[in-house]
């Protein structure tokens, strides 16, 4: 084995996708007033990790999720079944 070497060795790495998907691109602009709002903050502040910049990304952040990201699934546990769904859930799980 030679690591760092190019092509040294096959490798098998496959890429996971987000449980929930990611945020698309905010193309209507529906949060750019909050993110430049930030990025006048970060200017005035020479880069510094002030409070008032802080609570901007925290908005930004918000407003995408409220636009763009799916609703949060359900999650179900094995108390949702049946006793006897439960029992052979578990079955099939653990064989």
């Amino acid at each position: 084995m030679s690591f760092g070497a190019p092509g040294g060795g096959s490798v098998n790495y496959k890429p996971t996708p987000p449980e929930r998907g990611s945020f698309p691109l905010d193309h209507e602009g529906e949060c750019k007033h909050i993110i430049s709002g930030y990025l006048k903050c970060i200017k005035l502040n020479r880069g510094t990790n002030d409070e008032a910049c802080r609570k901007l990304a925290k908005e930004y952040l918000t407003c995408r999720m409220d636009k763009y990201v799916k609703p949060i699934t359900m999650h179900i546990s094995l108390r949702d079944f049946a006793p006897g769904q439960q029992q052979a859930l578990e079955n099939t799980v653990l064989t």
